[in-house]
C-alpha cells in the first residue's frame, strides 16, 4: 500500500517535472526570440554598414571626380596661359623684327609702293592728311611729294604729318572728302594678323607635341 509520503514525493516529482518541463520551453524560447533579435539586429547593422559604404565610396568618387575635373582644368588653364605668353612674346618679336625692317632699303619699296597703290585710287583734288613716323617724313618728304605729282594729285590738298603714335613704319591716310581713314601701318597689320599668328603657332606647338610622343 502506498503511503501519504510516498504519494507526496510522487505528486511532488510530477510538479517540479512539469515545471521544469515548463522553464526548459520558456528558456528555449527566450534563446530562439534572442537569437531571432540578434540575427535581425545583425542583419540591420549590416544593412547600416553597407549603406555608409556606400555613402563614402560614392563621395570617395564624387571627390576624386571633382579632383580631376579641377585637375584637368587647371591643367588647361595653365597651357591656356602659356599659349597666350608664348602669342604675346611671338607678337613682340614680330613688331621688333617690323622695327628693323624699317630700318633696310626694303622699307622705302614698301611705303612708296603702298601709298603709290592708294594714290591710283584717288581723285587729282581730294584732301588728304598721311600721317606717317617723324623719321619718315625727315627720310622720304621730297620722294612722296614727287609721288603725288607722278599721280597727278594736288600737293596743296595733301598735308603730310608726324604722327605721335607707335605705328612702327608704313602711314595712315585721312580722305577728309569721303571721311575714309586707311591704316597701312606695319604695327595694325601684325595687330590685325594676329589670329593668323596665333593660328600658326598652336599648329607648330601641335607638330612638336606629336613628334615627341
Amino acid at each position: 500500500m502506498i503511503t501519504i509520503e510516498e504519494k507526496l514525493n510522487t505528486f511532488s516529482k510530477m510538479i517540479f517535472e512539469k515545471e521544469q518541463k515548463e522553464a526548459d520551453e520558456k528558456l528555449k524560447n527566450m534563446r530562439e526570440e534572442n537569437q531571432r533579435i540578434i540575427e535581425n539586429h545583425k542583419k540591420e547593422i549590416s544593412k547600416k554598414c553597407n549603406l555608409l559604404i556606400e555613402k563614402k565610396v560614392k563621395e570617395a568618387k564624387t571627390k576624386k571626380n571633382e579632383m580631376t575635373s579641377k585637375a584637368s582644368l587647371e591643367a588647361r588653364n595653365k597651357i591656356l596661359n602659356e599659349k597666350k605668353r608664348m602669342l604675346a612674346d611671338l607678337v613682340c618679336e614680330i613688331k621688333n623684327r617690323g622695327r628693323r625692317f624699317i630700318e633696310n632699303n626694303e622699307y622705302e619699296a614698301f611705303l612708296i609702293y603702298g601709298l603709290s597703290d592708294i594714290f591710283s585710287n584717288m581723285k587729282k583734288d581730294t584732301h588728304l592728311s598721311i600721317y606717317v613716323t617723324e623719321k619718315d617724313v625727315n627720310r622720304f618728304r621730297d620722294k612722296i611729294y614727287k609721288l603725288i605729282e607722278k599721280r597727278d594729285l594736288s600737293s596743296n590738298e595733301i598735308d603730310i604729318i608726324p604722327i605721335e603714335e607707335d605705328i612702327i613704319g608704313g602711314f595712315i591716310i585721312i580722305d577728309h572728302d569721303k571721311d575714309i581713314r586707311i591704316d597701312h601701318t606695319i604695327k595694325t597689320r601684325i595687330e590685325d594678323n594676329k589670329e593668323l599668328i596665333g593660328q600658326m603657332l598652336y599648329e607648330s606647338l601641335e607638330e612638336s607635341g606629336d613628334e615627341n610622343e
